[in-house]
């Protein structure tokens, strides 16, 4: 069984400088205020999924022992941090589900040093039930994981439009890429081209805190990576062919006067 992901954090960023978000909460409610941001955001934090359904009596319950507020408090102020926009309005109003997308952009490093995906805002389904007219089923997290499913078979079926021609861990190569690569450079053949793409691979593989990554693993920017390299192999001398001592023929004093007798050294003139 693999062990569960994690999807809560020991810390976020607390910025110096913040904006209007602090600022109106301040000036509405002092410090007070202030406390509540950031103790929602320590909730949010330490919940898995970093999002807070407040249709549950004991996570609504809880929030309130948190920040030291009444619950009509409580609901005032998230009324105001959703106009703000500072929490998402619509899962607010609409379903008491507290989520800051701001606030997950925030700790993508965490997620991103994890390999994994960040969550997603959650998706709440709404159900009608035969026996007593309109029910909430709510499973944000269910639906997280579903929605993120179908992304990923979505993602999956455009990357197999064109067919691959090389696949690692770090970068993959479609045939249209390949082709497009061979354009570039006419002085590299398909063969060598493959030959190329497996030692990036094996480079990647020896250093793998070389370039900057996506969360699942994959090169920020592999495209930019490939053409830096290739432009190094165009560049690069080839290889001597050897001659039967096993050295660059020029170099063989034995091969050099029969192969390149252009390069003998005339012998010097008697005075």
């Amino acid at each position: 069984m693999t062990r569960p992901r994690k999807q809560t954090v020991d810390y976020f960023p607390h910025y110096v400088k913040y904006g209007i978000t602090i600022e109106t909460l301040e000036q509405r409610y002092g410090l007070a205020g202030y406390a509540f941001w950031f103790k929602l955001l320590e909730r949010l934090g330490d919940s898995i999924g970093h999002y807070l359904d407040c249709k549950n009596s004991i996570t609504w319950a809880y929030l309130q022992t948190k920040t030291h507020q009444t619950p009509e408090t409580c609901e005032e102020i998230l009324n105001l941090l959703a106009d703000l926009e500072a929490i998402d309005p619509e899962l607010w109003k609409l379903d008491k589900v507290i989520w800051s997308q701001n606030f997950v952009d925030g700790i993508s490093d965490a997620y991103r040093n994890r390999m994994v995906d960040a969550p997603t805002k959650p998706v709440i389904e709404h159900k009608k039930s035969v026996s007593n007219g309109v029910s909430d089923v709510r499973n944000p997290h269910r639906r997280v994981e579903e929605s993120r499913g179908e992304e990923n078979k979505i993602k999956k079926i455009k990357e197999r439009a064109t067919p691959l021609v090389f696949s690692s861990k770090h970068f993959e190569v479609d045939q249209e890429y390949f082709d497009e690569l061979l354009a570039r450079y006419p002085g590299i053949d398909s063969t060598n081209l493959s030959k190329e793409l497996t030692k990036m691979k094996d480079w990647l593989d020896d250093h793998p805190k070389k370039h900057s990554r996506k969360s699942n693993g994959r090169m920020s920017s592999p495209k930019a990576f490939i053409t830096r390299w290739l432009d190094k192999v165009e560049l690069r001398p080839e290889a001597p062919t050897l001659c039967s001592h096993g050295i660059n023929p020029k170099e063989c004093k034995i091969c050099r006067d029969h192969l390149f007798p252009q390069a003998k050294k005339p012998l010097p003139q008697a005075s």
